[in-house]
């Protein structure tokens, strides 16, 4: 036979156990490399964005108004003082109780839906950043009623006043959905390497996140620590507590400018590029914030306009589905009105199931006892 002139490759080698420990040594730099590599990114890009980051948790406090009650209000109406502060303890029939706790909960709610009408048209008038201001100082009044309710008298009307009002200021900045003015005026001022970090400091102070769980805390060391149990200081705690977030939202808000995109709406586009050079340290004539006002005023352009009756039916759905319609295919001029559409109608089944919701338990025996 010929012979074969093909070269024949040795067989690999396989490393020995020094071999091994170099190999899983030097993987440990890189990695070590990589993450001190990946801090200073994260330092440097707080850094140099640190006035969008104050923006965006300034205005983040506003998600903590419907956390906050959403956790307060049930541990509320289970307390002694509350219900001997209004009479409540003395109410035999059960399926009256049921109803007059549906109607503490759910009044609310019905705030929050004319609220959620409300902030298309302030939005677009005032600006975001006014509309935000007097969302939470509707809110605060709300709660100063919700506080004072049951001085001298065992009526709930009082109760329901402070809820609906403070409902309204909820409904207007703090509705759960993408492009409401919380998240709105977050996004709005946002540049997009970091929009997606910054609108979702919105959820960390929203009802999931931090308003809920505060108010659990506060609501459980106010009925061990407050004595006597029907002390109404127990459940007026939890009232008044609501007005920090509502405080420090105030607070950090009078130092930020208005939204650039709605500046650029109206064409004010020197004073758009005066706030995007603030926020991001930069001159206004500088080319990074230049691009930035013209990709906001091209996102004005071109895009197809949906009916009324389109965003009203965008509005029925699961969830947020419904939000991604009503948020991404109007063009900035309806936007707000069909976001109002969407929002509005979550808190009207919101409100009709926190209002049935007692009552069915209370009258539905089976499988609730």
């Amino acid at each position: 036979m010929p012979p074969n002139n093909k070269s024949i490759e040795p067989p690999l080698k396989s490393p020995t156990h020094s071999e091994s420990e170099m190999i899983v040594e030097v993987n440990q730099i890189h990695q070590t490399a990589n993450h001190g590599s990946s801090l200073r990114a994260f330092r440097d890009d707080f850094v140099s964005n640190r006035r969008i980051y104050f923006m965006a948790a300034s205005a983040a406090f506003g998600g903590m108004f419907f956390g906050w009650d959403t956790g307060l209000i049930g541990g509320i109406l289970a307390m002694d003082s509350f219900k001997h502060s209004f009479g409540l303890d003395q109410e035999e029939n059960a399926s009256r109780l049921a109803t007059l706790n549906g109607n503490i909960v759910s009044v609310l709610q019905a705030g929050c839906f004319f609220g959620s009408l409300s902030s298309a048209y302030v939005s677009e008038r005032l600006g975001r950043k006014s509309s935000l201001m007097l969302s939470v100082t509707i809110f605060i009044i709300g709660s100063i009623i919700q506080l004072c309710s049951g001085i001298n008298s065992t009526s709930l009307t009082p109760l329901y006043i402070g809820r609906v009002i403070g409902g309204w200021g909820v409904g207007m900045n703090s509705a759960r959905i993408d492009r409401q003015l919380v998240p709105a005026y977050i996004s709005e001022s946002s540049p997009q390497s970091i929009r997606g970090r910054t609108t979702g400091m919105m959820q960390l102070f929203n009802a999931l996140q931090a308003g809920i769980m505060l108010s659990y805390f506060v609501n459980y060391g106010a009925s061990i620590y407050v004595k006597p149990h029907l002390n109404p200081a127990m459940w007026r705690i939890g009232f008044g507590c609501q007005l920090i977030p509502g405080g420090l939202f105030v607070l950090g808000m009078l130092f930020q400018d208005e939204s650039p995109r709605w500046l650029c709406e109206r064409g004010r586009y020197d004073e758009a590029a005066k706030v995007i050079g603030r926020l991001r340290l930069l001159s206004p004539t500088d080319l990074i914030v230049q691009e930035q006002v013209q990709d906001i005023r091209n996102d004005f352009e071109g895009k197809p306009t949906p009916t009324l009756k389109e965003q009203i039916f965008y509005s029925f759905g699961w969830g947020a589905v419904p939000w991604v319609l009503a948020g991404e295919l109007p063009p900035n001029s309806t936007r707000p009105l069909s976001l109002s559409l969407a929002v509005a109608t979550q808190w009207l089944f919101n409100f009709v199931i926190a209002k049935i919701t007692p009552t069915l338990i209370a009258d539905i025996k089976y499988g609730t006892e």
